[in-house]
């Protein structure tokens, strides 16, 4: 089993004093006597983690390196643009185990040897973990949702969240960011049909000028009245078909 180093004990000689103490979240201050084991443990690892990004970054740090999950991981937040270590005390694993949420739909496992260095930089859906020295593993994690993170300006541009994926789960669900948005801005103004169509108003009647003998013939204007509908229905002649 390896164990997490805590804080509040003395450093072990040979921690790389160059570099910042990140910040304890809150799971990583709740503390275990594993943690207490690790304090006093001849053999601890030292890693540096380097943050590329605009906004803070969680790390977390496994106590189990066979089986990591966050239920027995201890938390460091590692703030924007900065350097700093991580120390981890072992018994059997001598590398540092570490779950980071790099997408919505991916976390890492990475396993960093002594004296190692994590760079953490964006990427349009998330973030990158990449190193240059040697010995640094990466693989998948099976449950990427169960990882907490902290979105990302890109990602917030996208309305996307790391929370849009919940643990145990297979698929993304809809995103929080559009949900939320959805909430307040979806209003329905209905308009009644007899509003919404405009109502014909008639015009005044057109009255033609009353023709004269002393007007030329063709403003002369005749009209002659045709038979209604009742008297065709009535004739003879529309009777018989003809």
């Amino acid at each position: 089993l390896k164990y997490s180093f805590p804080t509040n004990f003395a450093q072990p000689p040979g921690l790389l004093l160059s570099v910042g103490d990140c910040c304890l979240g809150a799971m990583g201050l709740a503390g275990s006597v594993q943690d207490v084991v690790a304090a006093i443990s001849p053999w601890s690892t030292q890693i540096r983690v380097e943050n590329l990004t605009s906004t803070t970054v969680l790390v977390w740090l496994a106590r189990n390196s066979a089986e990591p999950s966050i239920e027995d991981a201890v938390e460091y937040v590692v703030p924007a643009n900065d350097i700093c270590g991580i120390s981890s005390g072992w018994v059997n694993e001598p590398r540092a185990t570490l779950l980071i949420r790099t997408g919505i739909d991916s976390a890492q496992v990475v396993r960093v040897p002594h004296a190692a260095r994590l760079q953490i930089s964006l990427l349009p859906h998330g973030v990158k973990v990449e190193s240059l020295d040697e010995g640094v593993e990466f693989e998948e994690f099976a449950d990427p949702g169960s990882v907490p993170g902290h979105d990302t300006v890109p990602m917030a541009l996208r309305e996307e969240s790391f929370n849009d994926r919940p643990p145990n789960s297979e698929f993304p669900r809809e995103s929080v960011a559009r949900e939320a948005a959805s909430d307040t801005c979806d209003v329905v103004i209905e308009i009644p049909e007899a509003k919404a169509k405009q109502e014909e108003v008639p015009g005044p009647a057109l009255v033609a000028p009353r023709a004269t003998a002393d007007a030329p013939a063709a403003q002369r204007m005749v009209t002659v009245a045709g038979p209604t509908a009742s008297e065709l229905d009535n004739s003879p002649t529309h009777s018989a078909g003809v």
